[in-house]
């Protein structure tokens, strides 16, 4: 990776995918909850299947999830509509288990560079995080103990704005008093980095299957 053009004094991470990730997938989390329930693979398919159908029609229509409670609901009949494919009879306390049980928050893992990476450049450059997330993807900056090294922490869901929307940057560049053309943008989706670029964004698009954030390093002549 070559050295950035410009000279660089504020740096946006996406989160997830960037910082941070779950080992397995929400799918694979519910699967194994639901199996050491001793519910069989098909009847956990079809359940599976109609949440992300109720997922994919209720985020379509513009419903924001702005807060916790809003959150808690979502997943409430997110996992209803799971376990009433599997069976009728199933305890509120069974729903509530496989929602904490498979919740993105607590398993979320640091990538192995991050924390050394994020030390070094905390103090030298300002720090901020754009994330397309749920009200719930905040706590993870607690849990995982990094919150302390970034400046700004913008979630979509409480702006009301999300990426590649030029809006959601803008507030981003604002929490900071950052400008643009000073300010380097990592994500791991190539249209949000090049949405970031046409404001004017150094852009790096983060593909871990090649790379990880130790790229940086060079980019920004740092040690």
């Amino acid at each position: 990776m070559s050295k950035l053009k410009n000279n660089i004094n504020t740096i946006f991470f996406d989160a997830g995918g960037v910082l941070f990730d779950t080992e397995i997938s929400r799918t694979e989390r519910i699967k194994n909850f639901l199996r050491s329930r001793d519910f069989n693979d098909v009847d956990i398919a079809k359940g599976i299947n109609k949440g992300e159908e109720f997922s994919v029609n209720y985020l379509k229509d513009g419903n924001w999830l702005n807060n916790w409670s809003d959150e808690e609901s979502y997943w409430d009949k997110y996992y209803e509509i799971i376990l009433n494919e599997i069976t009728h009879d199933f305890t509120y306390s069974l729903k509530k288990q496989l929602f904490h049980h498979t919740h993105y928050a607590p398993h979320c893992k640091l990538f192995d560079e991050v924390r050394t990476l994020i030390e070094n450049l905390h103090g030298t450059f300002k720090l901020g995080v754009i994330s397309n997330a749920f009200p719930s993807m905040d706590c993870v900056f607690d849990l995982l103990d990094i919150r302390k090294y970034f400046d700004s922490i913008i979630i979509s869901a409480f702006v009301r704005e999300y990426k590649p929307n030029k809006n959601i940057y803008e507030l981003a560049l604002k929490s900071l008093n950052a400008k643009a053309e000073k300010s380097l943008f990592i994500d791991d989706k190539i249209k949000n980095v090049e949405a970031a670029e046409n404001l004017g964004f150094e852009g790096v698009h983060l593909d871990r299957k090649v790379n990880d954030l130790t790229i940086l390093k060079q980019m920004l002549d740092i040690n």
